[in-house]
């Protein structure tokens, strides 16, 4: 894990992308469906997926997670909480709407909240790798770092759509700044499968 000053290094002289085009469904709409199908199982309690969606606003997105949303959506995530689904034709305006959002997602996205009390740092950036599963099919990564500037505590975590997961006893890596990788090993009883955090460091 790193230290705030490591990742601001990290995000140095990056450009914040524009805020993404809306598409045609109104923006309140867009919020309202992802809270009502999404932010159910997507929250700040349980960040399934490495997701929270619980403060989704489609007026000002982070790229890389709307990419993930349609990625999620094209798997057919879109009934997992239970939630009676919505007719087709607003399914499909809500996936054009994310999926003109989720441009930039392979550029990095920078955001600082001006909350003075818990200032925190985040930058995210999105990948798109060819399933080995599913041939022709891109699996979607997305590695996220975190940093509150006032303790300097940092974590980086990597979530994936679907993504091609080792089977239980298997392991997947991954690897930053020149360092050996980390590994987790893989769980078929595990309660969420699609994301785990890489590093985590308090300053000290």
């Amino acid at each position: 894990m790193q230290s705030i000053g490591a990742v601001a290094a990290l995000v140095a002289g990056l450009a914040i992308p524009a805020a993404a085009a809306t598409g045609a469904m109104p923006v309140a709409q867009q919020n309202a469906l992802v809270e009502k199908y999404c932010a159910v199982c997507h929250n700040d309690a349980n960040k399934t997926g490495g997701l929270s969606l619980e403060n989704f606003d489609a007026a000002h997105p982070d790229p890389s997670v709307v990419a993930m949303m349609v990625s999620k959506l094209k798997d057919g995530a879109f009934g997992a909480s239970g939630v009676p689904l919505p007719d087709r034709t607003t399914q499909d305006a809500l996936l054009s709407a994310l999926s003109a959002e989720a441009a930039g997602a392979s550029e990095w996205t920078v955001n600082r909240t001006q909350d003075p009390e818990a200032p925190i740092l985040t930058a995210s950036i999105l990948r798109e790798i060819l399933s080995t599963a599913n041939a022709g099919e891109p699996n979607v990564y997305r590695l996220a770092l975190t940093c509150r500037v006032d303790t300097r505590e940092a974590e980086m975590q990597l979530a994936w759509a679907p993504g091609d997961v080792p089977g239980s006893g298997g392991t997947m890596s991954a690897a930053g700044d020149g360092k050996a990788p980390l590994s987790r090993a893989a769980s078929t009883t595990s309660p969420d499968r699609s994301s785990f955090v890489i590093g985590s460091r308090s300053p000290g």
